[in-house]
């Protein structure tokens, strides 16, 4: 591809050519005493050189094409303007709905309760009990004949077993259908639990009574203690997230708090992107301009440089004409200025003065 110091370089060496013409041209003639003094016209004689000029112009003409330059700006302007006026005419319903939607977000009073540190407390909150409940329990596990590791173990263990427990508690009771079933359940799995609780607290105490009996004394303890306790701890946290978690009217609430925060932020979404697809259009716009201009303006100048060099070499034909003389005379005819107009394409509505084009 020819670059633009290669064009102007090739731009030179025509003008000097056509230069080197013209001086040999003055002297030929020059010899033959013509123009004539009197009566002569300059014209005929300067003829050729303008042709070679003015071929230089067609030549630019044709290389940079400044009609299907003003075009291709031309068309870059129409496409950027409808496709931004496509854009653009979505902008009023996104903006109604992204208000609509923030009015009804405003409108949506969240609680605590559905925040997600609330309800981390909830789950630590019934974790320590369950943990409180399963380390009370320790001694049972040790009455077992094993070491402390291994009733600690077991006792985590079943500390998270009770955690389970009390998380599933009232998903099963509510799996009754009627009223009555649903409590048969409710107490039909606290009975359970006091079972087992009970046969623990039983083990205990013939643990304890028998560690007394070693000591020499003679006490009777009994389990019911003990799983009562238990069954305390086991109902706090069987209590903690039925009172405390959120209702399912505060949840709803959530669940539509995030899916309008989630069609606010597509809607937004939507207008940042016609934002950037207005800017992408005129920016493809203005790359356009800016080419055209250039070579426009490229266009231009040189058509100015060649002109100026006709000017000054036909200058130097007269010049050298007349040294190159041996009558001595200065035909009238040199008095007359430049005989010929030249035909050019790139100076319109002063385009050439910028480096880009009306929008």
């Amino acid at each position: 591809m020819t670059t633009q110091n290669d064009s102007h370089d090739s731009l030179n060496a025509a003008l000097h050519e056509i230069e080197q013409k013209a001086v040999l041209g003055a002297e030929a003639i020059a010899w033959k005493r013509l123009p004539l003094a009197v009566g002569d016209s300059f014209a005929p004689y300067w003829e050729e050189m303008h042709f070679h000029f003015q071929k230089l112009l067609d030549m630019g003409n044709l290389t940079l094409d400044p009609k299907s330059t003003l075009m291709k700006a031309g068309k870059a302007s129409r496409e950027a303007e409808k496709d931004n006026h496509a854009i653009i005419g979505k902008l009023p319903e996104l903006e109604t709905k992204r208000n609509n939607v923030t009015t009804e977000l405003e409108s949506i009073r969240l609680s605590p309760r559905t925040k997600k540190w609330y309800r981390i407390l909830i789950i630590v909150g019934v974790v320590l009990v369950c943990l409180a409940d399963a380390l009370y329990n320790l001694p049972t596990f040790e009455a077992w004949g094993l070491s402390y590791i291994e009733a600690l173990i077991l006792s985590i263990v079943f500390g998270a077993s009770l955690a389970f427990f009390a998380h599933v508690y009232p998903h099963i009771v509510a799996l009754g259908k009627t009223l009555w079933q649903r409590r048969i359940f409710a107490f039909g799995l606290l009975a359970m639990a006091f079972s087992i609780f009970l046969f623990f607290g039983e083990m205990r105490a013939e643990y304890l009574a028998k560690q007394a009996s070693e000591n020499g004394a003679t006490v009777h303890y009994s389990g019911l203690p003990f799983a009562l306790v238990s069954m305390l701890l086991l109902i706090i946290a069987i209590a903690i997230p039925y009172f405390f978690n959120p209702s399912k009217a505060q949840m709803e609430d959530k669940r539509r708090h995030e899916t309008l925060s989630a069609d606010k932020k597509k809607i937004e979404d939507e207008i940042a992107g016609i934002g950037r697809q207005r800017k992408a259009n005129d920016a493809a716009k203005d790359m356009i301009h800016s080419e055209s201009g250039t070579q426009l303006n490229t266009g231009y100048s040189n058509e100015q440089r060649i002109i100026a060099h006709a000017m000054m070499t036909f200058s130097l034909f007269k010049k050298t004409n007349l040294i190159h003389r041996d009558d001595g005379v200065k035909p009238q005819s040199f008095n007359e200025v430049y005989p010929f107009s030249f035909t050019t394409y790139f100076n319109f509505d002063n385009h050439h003065t910028h480096n880009t084009l009306p929008a």
